[in-house]
């Protein structure tokens, strides 16, 4: 798992299917973090405006596949 893992399996576990069970203050700030992270390469490397914001939605796609799975397997 990458550094941006959203969401720890234990956590999931813990509680029921409740979104509020998964969608804590912890998964949408690790979630804000991984796309600021990827706002801020962009930045250093100079993409376009339009590779940016392809990169950062790509980027919050595989934060909610995340959150999904995590979901789901609970």
């Amino acid at each position: 798992m990458d550094s941006c893992d959203v969401i720890g399996r234990e956590k999931l576990r813990q509680g029921g299917r409740q979104p509020s069970n998964f969608m804590t203050q912890d998964v949408v700030d690790a979630t804000c973090q991984c796309l600021l992270a990827q706002a801020d390469e962009a930045e250093r490397f100079r993409y376009s405006e339009d590779e940016a914001e392809r990169l950062i939605i790509e980027e919050f796609g595989k934060c909610l596949v995340q959150i999904i799975e995590c979901a789901s397997n609970n």
